[in-house]
């Protein structure tokens, strides 16, 4: 992951095509986690997993560690090399699989060659709320927080 600009990407090196996303810039700009208001308080996503079925369809706060999750590709077409004929997706978890949660509307998108990140994940605690749900694709991971806002935790 690096920052280009006020930009989050994720660039995979070599010899790509003109109309490969590495090419252009990001539409959208890093999100600025901002810190959580003071006296936030959250259960751990690693405590909560265990039960989460019962928190389904509820609003949830919780903590962990910001991370990169599964990818996956839109259409899985073998393309030539340096060519880019897919589109990528790479989820934005708390924590990591297999009990990942994934935080949607965080994920990066693009291409085989670029994708473009709304946040930049390094591991960092996090307090995230929302309301819980079920996730795609299954079964791992199972669970992903809508609606949703992210902290950092106030020292």
């Amino acid at each position: 992951m690096r920052k280009v600009g006020k930009y989050g990407t994720l660039d995979v090196p070599g010899k790509w095509a003109s109309f490969c996303q590495i090419h252009r810039a990001c539409k959208a700009p890093l999100q600025a986690v901002k810190p959580c208001e003071k006296g936030t308080v959250a259960r751990s996503w690693e405590d909560l997993a265990r039960n989460a079925a019962d928190f389904e369809g509820q609003v949830v706060t919780v903590s962990g560690r910001l991370e990169f999750g599964s990818g996956y590709f839109s259409t899985a077409v073998g393309c030539a090399k340096g060519v880019c004929c897919n589109g990528v997706s790479k989820q934005v978890v708390l924590d990591e699989e297999p009990n990942a949660l994934v935080l949607d509307g965080l994920a990066c998108s693009g291409d085989e060659s670029r994708l473009c990140c709304a946040v930049v994940p390094e591991g960092q605690r996090v307090i995230a709320r929302g309301w819980l749900v079920h996730g795609f694709p299954a079964p791992t991971p199972t669970w992903k927080l809508a609606q949703l806002k992210v902290c950092t935790p106030a020292e």
